[in-house]
């Protein structure tokens, strides 16, 4: 899957999930990543539902 395409769905899902609680790990499989290089390359930024909003 193309760096994009895989961007994409990954934002689909959170918008489409904004009001429930995600992981990291949820947003990962999204993009075809572990969880551990999300964390560790900084792909993955951890927000409050109040600061997405």
């Amino acid at each position: 899957m193309a760096l994009v395409e895989s961007l994409q769905k990954t934002i689909e899902y959170m918008e489409a999930h904004l009001l429930d609680d995600i992981t990291i790990k949820d947003i990962a499989e999204q993009a075809h990543l572990s969880p551990e290089h999300c964390t560790r390359t900084g792909a993955v930024r951890a927000f409050s539902k109040r600061q997405m909003v």
